[in-house]
């Protein structure tokens, strides 16, 4: 059976069947107040984790720095202050990292609590709790309104019939990025490679043996190697996924332009199934690297978006 945005099979007139529409339009209602403020906390939210997960690099990299340096001025210590600083160094990085995952579920439970009120589709009680309004409140409080308004663009997208409108925004949350963790990724790949080839030549010059190497230079690295590796993997792994998932939601589309009416609601909550996982499991940006490519990411959005509003047009699926 064909469905209607409300869940009840769709009128008929003669033979044909009653454009199916998303009310309120997503893009009017991404801007009321309530909306606003959801972007508004889930938006700070994800910026403190990047903020938190960029000092633990930045201290890990300065601790080991500094360990290399006292066991070649100190060469007594060379046999233990590696394992020791690792040791702590390990523990900190774990309990900092369990504290960035709750907030980061926090922060994906609202931006799904954002895009399920706009989308009119269901909640998943089984893949998210439901934000509390104490929690987004304080959230938002710390943060601020500014860029905000217009999430979804262009305009244009609720002049089409649904569930295309929902596409094109599903398709829009999974293209954003891809390159951005393919490109950090790339990076701290480099950059890890460099750092391992100093530390072979750093233990050289200092004439190590293997046993001070080990414990003076390979233990206070491990930490730092260690999350590198995780890191590049996990920004793999998000950019892998988000085009996987991408060209399932471009399955959609190609069917939703043949006829929209047999897109179902189950379908396009399936589709967000995905994407709310790839927010509670996805590798962050720094903030400095986003906020340096933002202007074109969001340029190539809006042409893309732009692009597929049009297809709908010529398909003939503007609404009356």
């Amino acid at each position: 059976m064909i469905e209607a945005a409300d869940g009840h099979e769709p009128a008929r007139q003669g033979f044909q069947i009653v454009q199916r529409r998303t009310e309120p339009p997503i893009t009017e209602q991404q801007n009321s107040d309530a909306c606003l403020r959801l972007l508004a906390a889930q938006r700070q939210l994800y910026a403190e984790v990047k903020r938190s997960s960029d000092r633990r690099l930045a201290t890990l990299f300065l601790v080991t720095i500094a360990t290399i340096l006292v066991g070649a001025i100190v060469p007594d210590s060379r046999n233990y202050i590696g394992g020791v600083a690792a040791l702590a160094m390990g523990t900190w990085v774990s309990v900092a990292e369990l504290r960035e995952r709750t907030s980061i579920g926090q922060a994906a439970s609202i931006q799904e609590h954002f895009d399920t009120g706009l989308f009119q589709l269901r909640w998943h009680d089984f893949l998210a709790d439901r934000p509390s309004e104490w929690a987004i409140t304080e959230a938002a409080g710390r943060g601020s309104l500014d860029g905000l308004a217009d999430w979804y663009r262009p305009k244009t997208i609720s002049s089409i019939v649904r569930p295309l409108d929902v596409l094109i925004c599903q398709r829009a949350n999974l293209d954003y990025g891809v390159s951005l963790h393919t490109s950090y990724a790339r990076s701290l790949a480099w950059m890890l490679g460099a750092g391992i080839v100093g530390a072979f030549a750093a233990g050289g010059v200092l004439g190590y043996s293997v046993w001070n190497f080990v414990f003076a230079i390979a233990a206070p690295l491990a930490p730092i190697v260690v999350t590198a590796v995780n890191e590049i993997q996990a920004h793999l792994t998000s950019a892998s996924n988000k085009e996987s998932a991408e060209a399932k939601v471009a399955d959609l589309w190609r069917r939703g332009l043949a006829e929209p009416n047999e897109i179902t609601d189950d379908e396009c909550r399936a589709a967000q199934d995905c994407i709310l996982g790839f927010r509670k499991t996805n590798a962050q940006v720094p903030e400095w690297l986003y906020n340096r490519s933002r202007e074109r990411n969001e340029a190539v959005m809006l042409a893309t978006c732009s692009a597929l509003v049009e297809e709908a047009i010529r398909h003939g699926h503007a609404l009356r």
